[in-house]
């Protein structure tokens, strides 16, 4: 990384939404990576679970229950300020930080229904605003990155109207990726200016084996999506059977995987 760039890097302060169409993209581990080597690189980062359908970053970063004061949910609910829900995992050396959602299905029922009043979703952007604000201005983070719920999810919205840089996950197969140029053309082009930086996860083999070939792919994906593609990722059978119990990058820095995760990083430079 040039020098230049380190002094880009030390001075941007951002929120980032890392989202997708549907499940199954991939989108917590590569959030959770992600946050991961920018906190390698000395970067304050947190993470905040907003995917409130099916939380999983408490698991892929091992905290136990008891360790959790509060959840995301409670500062949802004005039973928390942010310091109080903010954890930092204690198997990880490094600047990162974590906001957990609560998992139980008592809470994922409840809040369910809470987004689906009006009034509630209006409080809800205005406390994830704050939160931002709170995180990168209060206790001097660099960055926030929200693991957000797949589709057009009202909690999704809200992180994705109060974020700087957005990522969208998609997959290779058709389904996805009709899904994904429906989302981009309904929903993405209304977020303008953010733009979204399009990563796609779990593609095959045959259209990256070849540097040409992943040019064409890059090219073909793009035309169609009308967005940058900043990464391709191949499907990684080790990365699929290890991301539900641990962050792959900090046992394989030199695998496929945490290339792309670097590669992904280079946008929020």
């Amino acid at each position: 990384m040039s020098s230049r760039k380190r002094k880009n890097v030390a001075n941007r302060k951002l929120a980032v939404s890392v989202h997708s169409y549907k499940g199954g993209t991939g989108k917590t581990s590569i959030a959770s990576n992600l946050s991961v080597y920018l906190g390698q690189l000395g970067k304050r980062v947190l993470l905040v679970d907003m995917d409130f359908r099916a939380p999983s970053i408490q698991a892929l970063f091992g905290v136990a229950d008891d360790d959790v004061e509060a959840y995301i949910n409670d500062y949802l609910f004005d039973k928390s300020e942010v310091k109080q829900v903010v954890i930092h995992p204690p198997k990880i050396d490094l600047p990162v930080d974590i906001i957990l959602a609560d998992s139980t299905p008592q809470s994922i029922d409840l809040i369910t229904l809470k987004l689906l009043a009006e009034q509630w979703q209006m409080n809800a952007l205005m406390k994830v605003s704050k939160l931002k604000g709170t995180a990168l201005n209060e206790l001097k983070y660099d960055y926030v990155i929200f693991d957000t719920s797949p589709g057009v999810a009202h909690s999704s919205v809200n992180a994705m109207v109060s974020s700087d840089k957005l990522l969208l996950l998609t997959r290779m197969d058709g389904p996805d990726l009709i899904g994904t140029e429906k989302l981009i053309k309904g929903f993405y082009r209304q977020l303008q200016p953010l733009d979204p930086h399009i990563v796609v996860n779990f593609a095959y083999p045959s259209a990256i084996t070849k540097d040409e070939d992943k040019e064409k792919t890059r090219r073909t994906l793009e035309k169609r999506l009308k967005y940058p593609i900043v990464s391709i990722i191949p499907c990684l059978c080790d990365v699929m059977l290890s991301k539900l119990d641990s962050l792959f990058i900090l046992k394989n820095p030199d695998h496929v995987y945490t290339k792309c995760i670097r590669e992904i990083s280079e946008v929020l430079f």
